[in-house]
C-alpha cells in the first residue's frame, strides 16, 4: 500500500500479525506500517536498544499522529537536556515516596466504587466503568479530593474521541477526518487541564499541605535543575499524559486481571486467602512485598502488556549482532513477543504465576517454571520484564499504577465474589481484556463493614 504501507494488514490481523513474522523471519525483521521499521524480540537486542538511548544516539519515535495527540511539551516527546528537565519535575510526583502518600485516597475511592458496582442494580457492568473509576483515582491522587462529576464526564467522553486519532495514518487537520476529531478532543482537554491548574494554585500556594503531597502540587511547584518552573504549555500536555496513562491502560489492566481471576479459580482462591491476613489499613509495604499478590499482576502484565510496543529512532550509524543499522531508521521492541519468548517464560501461553513466585513458595509446583524466571523482577525495568518500558523514557508512573491495582484487587478479594461474561481481547491502541463482570459482596472484610 504505497501510503498507508502494511496498516492494512495489520490491523486486519492483529492477533498474530507480529508473531507470523517473526516465525518467518526469526528474531530480528522488518516491516512498514506507519515507517519503515525493524523489530527487535529478544531480552539481548532490547538493552543494546536502551543502552543507545543512554549514550544518546536514539529518540523516541512515535508515528506522527501519536506525537500530535500527546503533545509537543509532553516528556515522552523530548530528549535531551529538556527531557531531563522535565522528568526531574515530574519523577518527584511518582517516586515510591510519593505514591505512599496516595494510597489511603486510592483505597477509599476503590472502596467507594466496589460497594457501588456490587449494590447496583444492573445486573453485569461493562468493563468501559473502570476508565471512569481509573479518572476519580487519578484526580483524587492529582488534587487530594474527588473530581466534578460533570469535568470527569466529559474528560471521559473527549478522551474516547482523543485516543481513535492514534490509528489515522494522516496527521493533518484536516475537517471532517478522524484526526481532526481527535485534535479537537485535544484542544477541549487541554482547556479543562488549564482551568483545573489555575485553580489548583489558587486555592493551594507553594506551603500548603495539598502543594507538597499530591500529583499536582509536585508538578505546579517543583522546578528543574536550574531552578525553574515547568512552563504552562508543557504542564497542559504532560498532565494529558498523565490522564491517559491512567484513563486507558488502567482500564486495560484491570480488565485483564478480572479475567484471569475468573479464568483460574484456584489462583484466586490464594490470592483471597493471603489479602485476608492483610493488616488495617492496608499498608503500602506489605501490599508491595505480599508474594501472590505480585506474582499475580506480573504475570497478567506479562500476557497482556497495556502498551506493547516500544519504538526508537537511531541518530547514528549503529552496529549490532552483525548487523549495520543506518541513522535514521526505526528500531522497535515487540514487548508482547519478548513475554512470550520461551527461554525466559516456559510453556508462554499458559498463565502460570509461579514464575514470579519465591523459590521456596508453597504454590510453586513446577521448579523449572520458576527457575527459567528467577532473574525476572517486575519491580525493575529490565529487558527481561519491558512491560514499563526502560532507558531513558521508561514509565514515570510505575509504581502509582502498580499501587492501584494491589489496592483494587486486595479490596475486591477481600469483600466480592466475581463473575465474568463476554469477555473480548483488546489489541490496538491499547492491548488487554474487555468483558463484563459481576461483584457480589460475601464477606464483612476491607471495604464492606
Amino acid at each position: 500500500y504505497l501510503l498507508v504501507g502494511t496498516l492494512p494488514k495489520q490491523f486486519s490481523n492483529l492477533p498474530t500479525y507480529s508473531s507470523t513474522l517473526k516465525k518467518k523471519f526469526g528474531d530480528m525483521y522488518t516491516d512498514n506500517g506507519f515507517a519503515f521499521m525493524v523489530s527487535t524480540t529478544t531480552e539481548e537486542a532490547i538493552s543494546w536498544l536502551w543502552n543507545a538511548e543512554r549514550k544518546g544516539t536514539t529518540t523516541q519515535d512515535w508515528p506522527p499522529s501519536i506525537s500530535k495527540l500527546l503533545g509537543a511539551g509532553a516528556v515522552t516527546n523530548n530528549e535531551g537536556k529538556r527531557h531531563r528537565a522535565l522528568r526531574r519535575i515530574l519523577e518527584p510526583a511518582f517516586a515510591p515516596k510519593a505514591t505512599r502518600d496516595y494510597l489511603e485516597v486510592i483505597d477509599m475511592v476503590t472502596c467507594k466504587h466496589l460497594d457501588e458496582w456490587a449494590s447496583s442494580s444492573q445486573r453485569f457492568h461493562k468493563s468501559e466503568v473502570f476508565k471512569m473509576y481509573a479518572l476519580r483515582l487519578f484526580f483524587v491522587a492529582a488534587f487530594g479530593r474527588e473530581g466534578d462529576l460533570a469535568v470527569l464526564h466529559q474528560l471521559h467522553a473527549d478522551f474516547k474521541i482523543w485516543l481513535q486519532g492514534f490509528a489515522s495514518p494522516i496527521a493533518y487537520r484536516i475537517p471532517g477526518t478522524q484526526f481532526y476529531k481527535s485534535m479537537a478532543a485535544r484542544d477541549r482537554i487541554l482547556q479543562l487541564v488549564e482551568e483545573m491548574i489555575l485553580q489548583f494554585k489558587k486555592e493551594n500556594p507553594k506551603e500548603s499541605e495539598r502543594a507538597k503531597t499530591t500529583m499536582m502540587g509536585r508538578a505546579c511547584y517543583g522546578v528543574d535543575e536550574e531552578g525553574n518552573p515547568m512552563k504552562m504549555e508543557d504542564m497542559k500536555d504532560n498532565i494529558l499524559n498523565m490522564i491517559f496513562a491512567g484513563h486507558d491502560t488502567t482500564y486495560a489492566s484491570i480488565g485483564s486481571a478480572i479475567h484471569f481471576l475468573c479464568e483460574y479459580p484456584s489462583i484466586r482462591t490464594a490470592l483471597i486467602d493471603e489479602a485476608k491476613g492483610f493488616q488495617e489499613p492496608l499498608d503500602y509495604d506489605e501490599l508491595k512485598s505480599a508474594p501472590v499478590l505480585n506474582a499475580f499482576l506480573a504475570e497478567t502484565w506479562r500476557m497482556d502488556p497495556p502498551a506493547p510496543l516500544g519504538v526508537r529512532k537511531l541518530t547514528k550509524m549503529q552496529v549490532y549482532n552483525g548487523y549495520t543499522f543506518p541513522k535514521g531508521i526505526s528500531v522497535g521492541y515487540n514487548i508482547s513477543l519478548l513475554n512470550k519468548n520461551s527461554d525466559l517464560y516456559p510453556d508462554p501461553e499458559a498463565f502460570n504465576i509461579e514464575r514470579f513466585l519465591p523459590a521456596n513458595h508453597p504454590l510453586v509446583k513446577d521448579p523449572q517454571i520458576q527457575k527459567a524466571s528467577k532473574h525476572v523482577d517486575f519491580n525493575s525495568m529490565k529487558a527481561n520484564y519491558p512491560v514499563f518500558g526502560g532507558g531513558l523514557h521508561a514509565c514515570i508512573g510505575s509504581h502509582f499504577a502498580k499501587l492501584e491495582m494491589r489496592v483494587l484487587v486486595t479490596r475486591l478479594l477481600q469483600s466480592y465474589s466475581i463473575e465474568e461474561q463476554n469477555p473480548e481481547k483488546l489489541y490496538f491502541p491499547i492491548n488487554g481484556w474487555a468483558n463484563e463482570f459481576r461483584l457480589t459482596s460475601v464477606n464483612a472484610l476491607g471495604c464492606v463493614g
